[in-house]
This record gives structure tokens, sequence and C-alpha cells, in this order.
């Protein structure tokens, strides 16, 4: 199968490109080269690459291709505030240009990344996929547009599914530090201490990037008739935690570590539990490969391993936001 996978240097992206191309496939990335340079370890190479942006894509470029894995976005809340436009014009027009060549090309399959960050608050329930959405932010709005233009564009000869992702965490080639769990385990390991901005007492789903990627596979290889028109929620159900008590998870791994609140530290209207049973039924071989706790462990070790992380953290290395900032002049 050939696969292009846009968005493929990034947190996620790296994952897939390995994930991808160890099944068998051939895989094109498309990457415009934004965070390039935040490069925490060696990145895997795709079999052909193509350095542009999203929206400068041609039918040309995308025909052949069995499946388009479409990462490339503004891909947070934080970066989404920057500036609501380029957001909409990334997130929105950019994926509808992507979407429509595809189409035009015969490209039989899109898979588009969005975001359970599109539920907001649900209240103490467990959102499901029918559950109402309430973004809060231009990111979450971004995801919901492009949602809806997508499965109005889909047909039955060209199938879209929608991946709404848990938060992600963990390690990866192009590590982020501005996901709440990374965040939390740098400041651990170069500092002793774990600060939040807020009180702790949102809920988040969590699910490692790596899983992500699995399951951008899994239904790349899945039956066309069992995934076109979907809006599958993508996560563990075990993996629904307070970020309090993930703050004191963490916290815990480090002997007389501190957990520091910010002084203008208050509640997260972002508070959100997923239901992921959906999942299991759409994707019936697909189970999360890993676990908060040992990936606390993995990815202190990783970054005690790295002598210049404080730098390179005070810096912005890894951080997506300070990158585009450092990009766009702001």
């Amino acid at each position: 199968m050939k696969v292009l996978i846009t968005g493929h240097q990034g947190y996620i992206g790296c994952h897939a490109v390995d994930i991808f191309q160890r099944a068998g496939h051939f895989v094109t990335g498309v990457d415009i080269g934004y965070f390039a340079d935040c490069t925490f370890t060696k990145r895997p190479r795709v079999d052909a690459e193509l350095t542009t942006d999203v929206a400068d894509l041609t039918p040309r470029d995308v025909a052949g291709h069995d499946v388009v894995v479409h990462l490339a976005a503004i891909s947070n809340d934080s970066m989404g505030e920057l500036d609501e436009d380029l957001t909409t014009n990334t997130n929105v027009a950019a994926t509808m240009h992507l979407a429509d060549i595809c189409k035009t090309a015969k490209v039989p399959r899109l898979l588009f990344s969005s975001s359970c960050a599109v539920y907001g608050d649900s209240h103490g329930a467990h959102a499901d996929e029918s559950f109402a959405t309430a973004p809060q932010t231009a990111y979450a709005r971004s995801k919901i547009a492009a949602e809806q233009q997508l499965l109005e564009l889909g047909d039955n000869d060209f199938s879209v599914c929608i991946l709404r992702n848990a938060t992600a965490y963990g390690h990866s080639p192009a590590l982020r530090t501005d996901l709440v769990f990374n965040d939390f385990v740098t400041r651990l390991a170069t500092k002793n201490k774990v600060h939040l901005l807020s009180n702790g007492g949102a809920h988040r789903p969590l699910i490692h990037c790596r899983d992500i990627a699995r399951a951008f596979l899994d239904c790349a290889e899945a039956a066309q008739e069992m995934i076109n028109g979907q809006i599958i929620n993508v996560g563990d159900d075990a993996q629904n935690i307070k970020v309090i008590d993930l703050a004191r998870m963490i916290c815990a791994k480090r002997d007389d570590s501190d957990l520091v609140f910010s002084k203008t530290a208050g509640a997260d209207q972002r508070d959100y539990l997923v239901n992921f049973s959906k999942l299991r039924r759409i994707l019936p071989n697909f189970s999360v490969n890993y676990s908060l706790s040992a990936e606390v462990d993995y990815l202190l070790d990783s970054c005690d391993k790295r002598p210049n992380l404080a730098d390179e953290l005070v810096a912005g290395r890894y951080s997506r936001l300070q990158q585009l900032k450092n990009r766009l002049d702001f």
C-alpha cells in the first residue's frame, strides 16, 4: 500500500512513518519543515518526501496513493490562540484543499487527525462520538469545522474517517513538551518539580503518541465499509485521569520532588472524560501498548541521558508554540 502522511516530521508523524513502514507500506512524507529542529532522537526516513505546505499540494502529488493520513495542523490550544486566522487557514482551509485534490486524484481513503478537545466539557459524563461537542478554543473549533466539511465530501468512492485523538503523551523522535504529561515529566527531570498552571481538577483522556499512530495504521488497513464516514475516539478508558492525579503520580517518581501551583492557578474549563468503546468495536484487534506509569519511567530515563535538556527547554526547542512564534516573528 502507498501511504501519504502529512506532518510526517511531527510528534505523531515520526511514529506513523515507522509503524507504516514496519507494516510493509511505502510512505511519502509531506511537511513544511516548521518544526524540523525539534529533534530529540533520530527521525525515521520516509521513502519519498515533499517539503511543502499542504495548501500547495496538487492532485499529481497525491495521485497513486491508497490512503492519505492527515496529521499536519496547528496542533494544540495555545498554538491555536496565537493567530486564529492562521489556525483556521491551516486546520480547515488547507485540510479541505487536501481532501479536494485527493478526491480529484481518486485517492480512495483519507484519515483525518482530530481531537477529543472538541468535547470541551463533558460535565462528568464519558463522551462518546454522539456526545454534543462544545469546543472552547480556536483549535477545537477548527477541528470540528474540518470534520463537518470532510464528512460532507466523503462518498462511496472517497472514504473519510475522523480519528478524535485523546491528549497525546510520551517519547517521540520529535518530542513535544507543550503537552501536559510531557511538560510534567521534563520539569521533574530538570527541576525536580511538577508545575501546574491550573488547580488540576479537570479531567483529560490520555494516549501514547505511538498508540495513536497504530490506530491510524489499523484504520488504513481496515475494510472500507468499516471506517467510511466514521468518527472514532482514539484513546484508552483506563487513561481518563484528573490532571492533579497525573501530576501527583509523576511527582512521586522522584524523591524530594515538589508539586507547585502557579499563583494564578484556577479551574480549567476544558474538563472532559471520553468513552472509547467504539474504537474497540471498529478495530477489535487494536489495544494500547503503553501505560502512564511505565512511560514516566522511560521518558525520565531518556531525559536524564540528555545533558543539555534544561538549556534546550529554556530555549524552547521542544515547544511547538515557541517554534511557531520564532517562525512567524510573533
